[in-house]
């Protein structure tokens, strides 16, 4: 719904987000963990919108604790409501990434 009344939008590349411990862990590239994971998006709008909130939402339950590859996207509407920020990328498991070096 905020797309279509959107006023101003911008939008980041994220390449990490996680709740997961990532000590001793190399982050993979994406391409080689797709099978892995799925893309997940959430969402966090009004007067207070947060990026965490948006985070948290897109891996409601789903089990996952990182997105990787993420695209963050602030959108302005004309009435406060319509303020929100989204999150989209991969969602993963951290603890299935190997410590170390990964090849």
């Amino acid at each position: 719904m905020s797309a279509f009344i959107s006023f101003c939008s911008s939008t980041q590349k994220v390449y990490l987000l996680s709740y997961g411990d990532w000590e001793g862990r190399k982050v993979p590239e994406v391409g080689s963990l797709t099978a892995a994971g799925e893309f997940k998006f959430g969402e966090d709008c009004g007067l207070k919108h947060s990026l965490s909130k948006a985070f948290a939402n897109a891996l409601e339950n789903s089990g996952y604790d990182t997105i990787l590859d993420a695209e963050v996207v602030h959108s302005t509407g004309v009435l406060v409501p319509f303020n929100c920020v989204s999150v989209r990328g991969l969602a993963v498991h951290s603890e299935r990434i190997r410590k170390g070096e990964n090849k």
